[in-house]
């Protein structure tokens, strides 16, 4: 029946998750943080970026039992997802939209992965983000670079104002690619696969680690198992394993992916980057010390 569907058991969360709108459409939450790590684990991309309108439960979800009914309470919407090439300087546009109404509570706040960018919600909008100090892959963005940036169909088609991406080259169509619900609905039976609750019947299962930076171990692997007698296979597999047992299963938190940019914040910066684009930092905290403390401006800066 539909009601054993709904109640059909997905994983144990071990932690609380943060869905208010008054959250999750201004500031990074730890929700928003699960499903886009979801996302990119599933695809390729250098980065995954969702629109937070598309978060619709509006309540904090407590820890323990999660079922089918409380991911369709999070997105019942069937959200069909694609990867796009987009360059430097049009994904940092797409985060000025992100921020530009900011704080008024907008569906297009983005939820991210694989990025991470400040901004001075005091500055007029489109001029907002620290251009020069968004991360992406843990590197600061090159404006013209290619990457490859894992959304939603409804963003690469330019709505909730990221006219941005209308044109961008579409890598991985939503027909290659799942939906958002059956994503995440693969993810938790990963997650059971792994720790041994139940079999895994065809063989293979979603990874738990970015295929990207998976990809990038295994090439480093190859490098520098060229002296090694030992079976590559194994070391491989092995490692991969390793960096899985790493990650805190289902207990996503906030990690300081989105900030604001205090003076406080780019003191923090300048003594960690020393002599490091200066002159954007200097730029920035022009117009910064006005800015309030918050729960944002107490993040840390992701290393």
């Amino acid at each position: 029946s539909v009601d054993e569907k709904m109640d059909t058991y997905l994983g144990t969360m071990n932690v609380e998750m943060d869905g208010r709108f008054s959250s999750i459409r201004t500031q990074e939450t730890n929700l928003g943080n699960f499903i886009t790590d979801i996302i990119l684990t599933a695809t390729k991309a250098d980065c995954a970026i969702l629109n937070s309108g598309t978060f619709r439960s509006d309540r904090i979800h407590p820890k323990g039992e999660f079922k089918v009914r409380d991911l369709l309470t999070i997105l019942p919407l069937v959200d069909s997802l694609v990867v796009i090439k987009v360059k430097g300087h049009q994904l940092i546009d797409a985060l000025e939209n992100s921020v530009s109404k900011y704080p008024v509570k907008e569906g297009r706040f983005l939820q991210v992965a694989g990025l991470s960018f400040g901004f001075d919600p005091t500055k007029p909008s489109g001029e907002r983000v620290g251009r020069d100090l968004v991360r992406v892959q843990d590197e600061y963005i090159d404006f013209d670079k290619d990457y490859l940036v894992a959304t939603k169909e409804y963003i690469a088609q330019g709505k909730d104002g990221f006219d941005v991406f209308k044109n961008c080259e579409v890598v991985i169509n939503a027909e290659q690619c799942s939906s958002l619900s059956t994503m995440v609905q693969n993810h938790f039976e990963a997650v059971r696969i792994y720790n041994g609750e139940i079999e895994c019947k065809s063989g293979h299962r979603q990874s738990l680690v970015s295929l990207k930076r998976r990809d990038e171990m295994v090439k480093q692997l190859s490098i520098d198992l060229e002296k090694c007698d030992q079976p590559r296979k194994l070391i491989r597999q092995e490692s991969i394993q390793g960096m899985e047992s790493e990650l805190n299963l289902l207990a996503p938190r906030v990690e300081g992916r989105i900030y604001f940019l205090t003076e406080e914040k780019i003191n923090v910066m300048q003594t960690l980057l020393p002599g490091l684009k200066a002159r954007s930092l200097s730029m920035v905290k022009e117009d910064s010390s006005s800015l309030s403390g918050s729960s944002l401006s107490s993040m840390t800066l992701e290393n």
